[in-house]
């Protein structure tokens, strides 16, 4: 680590945190660079892969764990599909070479040229690279965002185009909802390898799927709650999560599960930490963070009036990191009654 040609000291107190020991006084500036290496898995992982005929990098560089008021150390979550970062907004200028031109990448944001991509105002950074069979699309928002779905060609795939209608869709549907789509463009990756996970990975303006699932919605949703607004998905997993459950019913229906019985050790939880849910297996998390919170903003009142409610937190929240209150502080605007209500479910103010 160095700032300019001075070799900073570091130290290394857990595998995944590195502490700089610059003190930097608020408002100043500094410039400081890193030299890193990343050893790829041989298999398949979740968020990185490196085996096989195609590569997947996600959450695999040093980020900066800051939430607008102090460091973000929660512990890594032990579920494997939920996540526990807390980016704030950078732009990313990525050169990327390849051995191969037969592989094709797709990374976040847009290509500026040969083996270069830029991403504005995004929270993290992925890329892909393999085989994929890609077709394109417009979604208009109202302004246009180029749409590009990369299927590996895999036995079981889904049609790239049921992918990339899908996408569409539910850019259009949410943003006519929760306010335009912000970047220029969205890609949906769907990969043989994540057969068995009931969701996706969410980065922002690309997202991966299994090869053979269809439900871009929910992943789409992040874009606006995670993306856009983003919150400490350690701390409060049901700002990203719940809310995406939310608002991927305005494209898929209700959620699945919605008149489940919630069981009794996850009931009125909905504002507990990941190292709360992670003694928990993932159906008990999906039901206790996901599906309650739906409910909790379902017993507020009417849709539209919760969704005009979102729209305005997103206005307000926009390439923030959020707390809890700040969702409280948007809903009470139309339900009054906003606190006891969400209370009620485990919500934490």
């Amino acid at each position: 680590m160095r700032e300019g040609t001075r070799p900073l000291p570091v130290s290394h107190p857990n595998p995944t945190t590195l502490v700089i020991s610059r003190p930097v006084p608020a408002g100043e500036q500094v410039v400081v660079s890193m030299n890193w290496r990343l050893l790829l898995p041989h298999g398949t992982g979740l968020r990185m892969k490196g085996g096989g005929y195609s590569v997947r990098l996600g959450s695999f560089f040093p980020l900066l764990a800051w939430d607008g008021n102090a460091w973000a150390l929660d512990p890594p979550t032990k579920l494997p599909s939920a996540e526990a970062w807390t980016t704030p907004i950078a732009d990313f200028d990525v050169r990327i070479t390849q051995q191969s031109a037969r592989l094709r990448v797709l990374a976040s944001g847009q290509q500026v040229g040969v083996g270069k991509w830029r991403a504005q105002a995004v929270r993290d950074f992925t890329l892909a690279l393999g085989r994929f069979k890609l077709v394109r699309g417009t979604a208009h928002v109202p302004a246009p965002v180029g749409v590009t779905v990369a299927v590996e060609p895999v036995p079981g795939a889904k049609s790239a185009r049921v992918f990339l209608r899908r996408a569409i869709v539910s850019l259009e549907r949410y943003s006519a909802l929760y306010g335009p789509y912000p970047w220029h463009t969205y890609t949906v990756v769907g990969m043989a390898d994540l057969t068995g996970l009931t969701g996706g990975l969410e980065y922002p303006t690309l997202v991966y799927q299994p090869a053979a699932s269809e439900n871009v919605p929910h992943e789409t949703a992040h874009q606006w709650f995670y993306s856009l607004v983003g919150n400490d998905q350690a701390r409060d997993p049901w700002l990203d999560e719940g809310l995406a459950t939310w608002t991927e019913a305005a494209v898929n229906g209700a959620p699945p599960f919605t008149d489940a019985t919630i069981p009794p050790e996850v009931a009125n939880k909905i504002g507990e930490p990941m190292s709360f849910w992670d003694q928990f297996d993932p159906r008990r998390y999906f039901l206790g963070a996901y599906l309650q919170t739906y409910r909790a903003l379902l017993s507020l009142g009417p849709r539209p009036q919760v969704d005009c409610a979102l729209r305005l937190y997103a206005v307000r929240n926009a390439y923030r990191i959020v707390q809890p209150r700040d969702l409280l502080d948007a809903l009470q605007t139309f339900f009054p009654d906003a606190e006891q209500k969400l209370k009620a479910y485990g919500a934490r103010f």
